[in-house]
């Protein structure tokens, strides 16, 4: 999925399909290729072995590290800093419930947008 989606971004560029009007519909698909990027991550996670557990510490300190909002995003998103199943069942409700719903809401806008500014790649 991550490879056709950044394909499918690459042929956009290469098209010049991201050009005004079609601006807005740009930014949507780089939020759907980041919703993409999380889901493959929590994914990755899911498995919870030693690469998942270094992977979700390395990610977890570099969202501490984001100014004014780190410790409570971390929060949000990781759980608590103990390591505990509550960290697993979250990682499980966001790849299985929070992610996919923003993708489909994002991407039912996306084609929405694709269609009110006349299809795909066509030069204005």
């Amino acid at each position: 999925m991550v490879i056709l989606v950044v394909l499918h971004m690459v042929r956009v560029f290469w098209t010049g399909s991201y050009l005004p009007p079609r601006r807005l519909n740009w930014v949507i698909g780089i939020i759907l290729l980041a919703l993409v990027f999380l889901l493959d991550f929590t994914g990755y996670l899911l498995v919870w072995d030693d690469r998942a557990l270094w992977a979700w510490t390395i990610a977890r300190h570099l969202t501490e590290k984001i100014p004014l909002i780190g410790d409570g995003l971390a929060l949000v998103i990781f759980g608590p800093l103990d390591l505990e199943d509550l960290c697993l069942i979250r990682l499980y409700a966001w790849h299985i419930f929070i992610l996919p719903v923003m993708l489909i809401s994002g991407m039912s806008i996306h084609f929405w947008k694709v269609r009110k500014d006349g299809g795909i790649s066509t030069p204005l």
